[in-house]
């Protein structure tokens, strides 16, 4: 038999959580050699105590907690006398059962079947993203509630995971009549069954969706997975056009010499977000079906358009990207009118546990994007390999039929961190405060690339002023003899001179070549966050995971708060990045706060979050 905690390390996306969660709530163990459960973690332990201090410290720095080395210091003890392909993994205490006794054993001695279902069909994997799962389990619960009729209960979606992994026959037909994707029909039982946590999340959205007005009484759906092949022709149609169009128009209209792309954005989620759909089985050959009338947000008016792009005179090839600007919004309105008749819905989906929300994210006109930022501040975390930035949203809205407006006002806040190890950093969009999240679901990410992108085009001086305050950083620490000159005139070279925006890992790998850098990086946060510390880890591997995830979320936190940038961009900055990252489309305002630019809008779907 195989043991759990090399199980957690060499396949951690799988085991990890699960095996955490059994020394935290001092579950029932099954031993090497053993054949039932015959001891339980003692959870009051204090090397129990000690393993989760480290795990929940990890966490907190925003580390990829499935690194391999970090989970070897995890669970490896740190002095051991053992090799790495044989360590000495750390012990801790167990009580056992029958007569209360305690024993202090390695955790090595876990079986691999304590942190996995018993009984999985032989073979079995989740090959892939957990995500592609977890949707199609969504789908299975769907299928499930609307050949039932009614309301669906937890115990109804696991009895129906069970006969469905025993082959049931009337659950297989159900399924596979109702649920389109390209994932294994067996594997996605097996998957539902051993994460209870998607399970109560599929069946809370499958009810509360046939709640809404979105899922047609009366209407027979196939419900899709959204990486299914099937589905490819939906996000293909608007790609297609968007390379051939916007691309192009952004280089042209705002001399960026590199496209959306470069920047390493993927518009066609933001665009979309869609997980999942639930398609009328009566609209196959509606899929082609493209609306021919007018009724886009540029609806071929010049001067609407003259206005738009800040011109007096539109040449040729303006009209060109007008009229291929004006085919992507008449499909955006098309996928809104089959929202709105039931025949094709786009669902975006995040975890939920509590009851969730539904509701329609739909196309906004230009002149509809009233809103506003205020109560910024920044959280710079200083343990943390991370900051928070919290702001308030406040949208506006006229009330129909009269000379009213409603002012609705949200919290939200960004975490920003690097979220998985040798990735680039990224900004997550939450609700609440980051001192106290509203939802335990996200409401999407925004990566260093767009960033960016969003930031050069609101303002075309801030990378000059970064750049400035990065070389006054070197002068300081060469007058003050505060680092090294060899990691100093690494820093010159590989970030100061820098062309982009934000420092990357590829910057700090080149930093980290030279002697002092520990130093000199942390002083450089100190120096652009303007706090009085920074946290320096004990040995180099971790010291450069916290500063690839610190460093460019402290520089976006400096975008935010400098008193170099004007307020009003600051707060068009933010505007841009919660629009962006919300999938409302890549808007960019003016000095006065207004929309100046609109490049994309978001076609419509439907949200389910809690």
């Amino acid at each position: 038999m195989a043991n759990a905690v090399k199980e957690s390390i060499d396949k951690s996306f799988k085991y990890l959580d699960k095996f955490i969660s059994v020394l935290r709530n001092g579950e029932d163990v099954l031993f090497a050699k053993e054949k039932v459960a015959s001891r339980r973690v003692y959870k009051d332990g204090a090397k129990v105590k000690k393993i989760l201090e480290v795990y929940d410290t990890f966490v907190e720095w925003g580390l990829n907690i499935h690194d391999q080395g970090i989970l070897e210091d995890l669970f490896v003890e740190e002095d051991f006398a053992g090799t790495r392909t044989n360590p000495k993994y750390r012990e801790i205490e167990f009580q056992n059962i029958a007569d209360g006794s305690i024993e202090v054993l390695p955790i090595s001695r876990i079986d691999k079947a304590t942190i996995s279902s018993v009984g999985r069909r032989a073979g079995s994997s989740f090959p892939g993203k957990e995500s592609d799962w977890t949707e199609t389990l969504t789908c299975y619960a769907l299928a499930l509630r609307q050949d039932k009729g009614s309301t669906i209960t937890e115990e109804d979606f696991r009895d129906f995971l069970i006969k469905g992994r025993n082959e049931d026959s009337t659950v297989q037909r159900v399924v596979k009549q109702n649920v389109i994707t390209n994932k294994d029909y067996q594997l996605v039982y097996q998957y539902g069954l051993e994460n209870p946590k998607w399970q109560t999340s599929g069946v809370k959205v499958a009810n509360a969706l046939y709640a809404s007005p979105y899922l047609k009484s009366g209407v027979k759906y196939n419900f899709v997975f959204a990486g299914d092949p099937s589905m490819d022709w939906f996000k293909g149609k608007w790609t297609h056009k968007f390379n051939s169009t916007l691309q192009n128009y952004l280089r042209r209209m705002n001399n960026i010499t590199d496209d959306v792309k470069n920047y390493g954005s993927s518009v066609d989620d933001k665009w979309n977000p869609a997980d999942i759909f639930a398609m009328s089985k009566q609209t196959n050959a509606q899929k082609a079906e493209m609306q021919t009338t007018t009724t886009g947000f540029f609806a071929g008016k010049r001067a609407e358009w003259r206005k738009f792009v800040g011109k007096k005179r539109i040449t040729a090839s303006d009209q060109k990207v007008q009229e291929d600007m004006a085919e992507l919004a008449r499909y955006n309105n098309w996928i809104h009118e089959r929202i709105l008749d039931g025949t094709l819905i786009p669902i975006s989906l995040k975890k939920v546990l509590k009851e969730p929300k539904v509701t329609l994210v739909s196309n906004p006109s230009i002149q509809e994007f009233d809103i506003d930022v205020s109560d910024i501040n920044v959280d710079w975390a200083i343990k943390a390999a991370k900051i928070y930035i919290n702001f308030k949203v406040t949208y506006t809205s006229k009330v129909a039929g009269t000379k009213e407006s409603v002012k609705k006002s949200y919290n939200y806040f960004f975490d920003c961190r690097n979220f998985n190890v040798g990735e680039n950093v990224q900004f997550e969009l939450g609700m609440g405060t980051s001192s106290n999240q509203t939802s335990s679901a996200k409401h999407g990410k925004v990566s260093v690339g767009p960033a960016e992108m969003i930031i050069d085009m609101t303002s075309s001086t801030i990378k000059n002023t970064l750049k400035q305050r990065r070389q006054n950083f070197t002068r300081l620490m060469r007058k003050q003899k505060l680092s090294q000159e060899g990691a100093i005139k690494s820093f010159e070279t590989n970030v100061v001179n820098k062309s982009r925006l934000f420092i990357d890992n590829y910057d700090i790998n080149r930093v980290t070549e030279n002697a002092g850098w520990p130093e000199l990086l942390g002083n450089y946060i100190r120096f652009i966050s303007r706090e009085t510390g920074y946290d320096l880890k004990k040995n180099d591997r971790d010291l450069k995971n916290y500063f690839k995830s610190k460093i460019a979320s402290v520089e976006l936190g400096w975008v935010i708060t400098a008193k170099q940038i004007r307020p009003i961009i600051r707060n068009n900055i933010l505007k841009s990045l919660y629009l962006y990252a919300s999938s409302q489309g890549l808007q960019i305002f003016d000095d006065s706060g207004l929309l100046k630019k609109s490049y994309f809008y978001n076609s419509s779907y439907v949200k389910v979050f809690d």
